[in-house]
């Protein structure tokens, strides 16, 4: 199932659909309510990072290189929410310790204090050259 199956155009064009918990209640665990929200922090990640976030959450690579590339992190999302793979935690707080574990220190810091990303921002600006490495012999995922 992709992202785009859960809502309807309506309300998805509404955007009437209310995350179940908010980055203060770091404990609590997310649904796929919170998905608009999670995505907003997370949107300035690249692709590759976005595998290795998803990795580090418990996903599995083949399962993410499989995913639609074009939909990929409300995808990566959507499985880790729905506990795929080795997935065993979905809540806010997993989510910071796995953004931290693979150098996305600002976006963690941005969800403990509750603010977005500016979109136009990339995350390498905020992991200051601590990112996880990307895979393969040319860096490449």
């Amino acid at each position: 199932m992709s992202f785009h199956s859960l809502y309807t155009d309506s309300e998805e064009a509404t955007h009437s659909v209310q995350p179940t918990s908010q980055p203060a209640d770091k404990n609590a665990s997310l649904t796929t309510a919170d998905i608009p929200s999670i995505t907003k922090y997370l949107s300035s990640l690249p692709s590759p990072q976005i595998k290795i976030l998803g990795v580090e959450l418990g996903l599995d690579f083949v399962h993410l290189t499989n995913m639609n590339q074009e939909t990929l992190l409300q995808d990566m999302v959507l499985a880790w929410l729905r506990r795929d793979d080795y997935v065993r935690e979905t809540t806010w707080h997993s989510l910071i310790k796995a953004l931290e574990s693979v150098g996305h220190n600002g976006i963690a810091a941005n969800i403990r204090k509750g603010e977005y990303l500016p979109t136009s921002q990339h995350s390498d600006k905020f992991c200051a050259g601590k990112c996880k490495p990307l895979l393969g012999p040319n860096n490449i995922m």
